[in-house]
């Protein structure tokens, strides 16, 4: 005898075949309301699937999670770089006021510091080569 061959009934019960066929479950919305639905062997087959499912959207809400909160961060560097060029053009612009001749030489007259504004305009010295400055 061959332990590979299933042996076959010539005759199985009406009884008995509904007990090994699993597929033949009816889900009613008895079943449904109550909860055993969950407990049936169709469900029980497709609780791997179900996980796997389960997995991917959980994935699939942490990525979009992370990715909404990167996009909201950007957002907000963005607007502070806006700011801050805006801060530095305005900062720039100040700084370039007040080192125009004019405003240093009324900043030196309110604060009586006694410096003298030169008449004389500024020369470059030119050095020859080979000559050493000591």
């Amino acid at each position: 005898m061959w332990t590979g061959k299933k042996k076959y009934k010539e005759f199985v019960s009406s009884k008995e075949e509904r007990k090994s066929y699993d597929g033949d479950e009816s889900v009613s919305l008895m079943n449904f309301l109550d909860g055993s639905i969950l407990t049936s062997s169709i469900v029980k087959k497709q609780l791997p699937l179900l996980g796997m499912l389960f997995l991917v959207c959980m994935i699939i809400i942490t990525i979009r999670n992370y990715t909404e909160q990167a996009y909201r961060y950007k957002n907000k560097l963005s607007s502070e770089v806006k700011e801050l060029r805006y801060e530095s053009i305005s900062i720039s612009a100040g700084l370039m006021f007040i080192s125009k001749q004019s405003e240093i030489v009324k900043r030196i007259e309110k604060d009586d510091l006694k410096l003298i504004e030169s008449k004389v305009p500024p020369i470059n010295i030119v050095v020859e080569e080979g000559y050493e400055c000591q």
